[in-house]
């Protein structure tokens, strides 16, 4: 069942528990009229709404969130539990630190960890490291280190297995 509230601030709109916004002053062939959204760049819900000709613009997930979850513990993010940045039901939403919404990324699969190849910050490919471990005791350290462009502690990391453990 579909369950409607003013929105705090601005008592021309209505969010509903089904993540619905609409006008409730703005009546088309005696409708409310519903608050089309757009998707930002990251994938979540945006609406604008005016206040004294003035644009405002909301993710939909924080109005849901504003006006029917209670913050009692004062948690800034809001976590969508099914991962789904379009789905903005109430039942979808929690407050969450932002360290606790990391965790359910990962832990649902929406972040993953970056080894090798495809972490950012590697230089090395995986064909060169299975080359510097071949070569580790014919070449030393920094003659390896020299001629894959990194450290002589990133030479040592990788044949002792510090790094590049999964190959």
């Amino acid at each position: 069942m579909e369950v409607w509230k003013k929105i705090t601030g601005f008592e021309n709109y209505e969010v509903s528990n089904l993540g619905n916004i609409k006008n409730s002053n703005f009546k088309r062939m005696n409708k409310e009229q519903e608050i089309k959204s757009t998707k930002n760049s990251r994938g979540y819900l945006l609406v604008s709404l005016f206040d004294k000709g003035k644009r405002n613009r909301f993710m939909v997930h924080r109005i849901v969130a504003d006006n029917f979850l209670i913050n009692s513990e004062n948690k800034k993010c809001i976590n969508h539990i099914n991962g789904i940045k379009t789905d903005n039901r109430l039942e979808n939403l929690e407050w969450n630190t932002h360290s606790e919404n990391t965790k359910h990324a990962f832990k649902i699969g929406l972040m993953k960890n970056a080894n090798g190849e495809n972490h950012h910050l590697s230089k090395l490919k995986e064909k060169d490291v299975l080359d510097i471990r071949k070569n580790k005791n014919n070449l030393s350290y920094r003659k390896l280190a020299n001629k894959y462009n990194v450290s002589v502690f990133s030479i040592y990391s990788v044949i002792k297995r510090k790094t590049w453990k999964h190959i």
